[in-house]
């Protein structure tokens, strides 16, 4: 792993249930549970309790993003940092990148209204603060944020709105956007794009991590 090799940190992967089988709000719950046992099990896994940071690309940036505003809502410890790279943040499906890039390679509009319609498939069972980071009824106390948007990517604007919202909230931002690519360009890691990003977000980590006061 990229990010535990450059940072010497413990990467934890959470192998979360996925639709159709298990929407919402099944992923949300094991992301919480295995963030939970992380912050109850420091001395077990040799980590610094106020080190701890979370991260997540696309649904996994949206998942990330939540459990942060899931732990500041019940008072728990929380994130020293948290890295959203190109993520999902918004329920609806009218934003302008959304409405432009309705063919754009790896991630499009079709995809991105399935998506929605299978990870909400009991509508009546959706607490909607939970459902999008969008959502959130406020948007402060929440950790220093990484966020990192795509040009050629429908999530693009929705990921710049809750950058502006977390901004407008007081919350330190690093905002990145990614000229000329689509969503999931780091798939090919080995591109120069991929690596000149990959290099900012490691920096992003050690510079979060260096900031903690131990």
């Amino acid at each position: 792993m990229e990010y535990a090799k450059r940072t010497n940190a413990t990467v934890i992967d959470v192998e979360y249930r996925l639709p159709p089988k298990y929407p919402y709000p099944t992923p949300l719950e094991d992301c919480d549970l295995a963030v939970n046992w992380i912050f109850e099990h420091t001395d077990y896994l040799q980590i610094d309790p106020n080190q701890i940071a979370v991260a997540g690309d696309s649904a996994g940036g949206a998942l990330a993003a939540i459990i942060a505003l899931l732990r500041r809502d019940r008072m728990d410890k929380q994130f020293c940092f948290q890295m959203l790279i190109y993520p999902v943040t918004e329920l609806t499906l009218h934003t302008s990148s959304l409405f432009n890039l309705r063919e754009a390679p790896l991630w499009n509009s079709v995809l991105n209204k399935l998506m929605w319609a299978l990870y909400l498939q009991d509508e009546n069972n959706v607490k909607q603060e939970y459902a999008a980071p969008m959502n959130a009824k406020y948007f402060n106390s929440l950790p220093p944020t990484y966020i990192e948007v795509c040009e050629y990517d429908p999530l693009r604007a929705e990921g710049k709105r809750y950058a502006q919202k977390l901004r407008e909230a007081g919350v330190k931002i690093d905002e990145y956007f990614v000229e000329g690519a689509p969503h999931a360009y780091d798939l090919r890691m080995s591109s120069k794009r991929a690596q000149k990003f990959i290099s900012k977000r490691v920096e992003a980590f050690k510079e979060a991590f260096d900031s903690v006061e131990r």
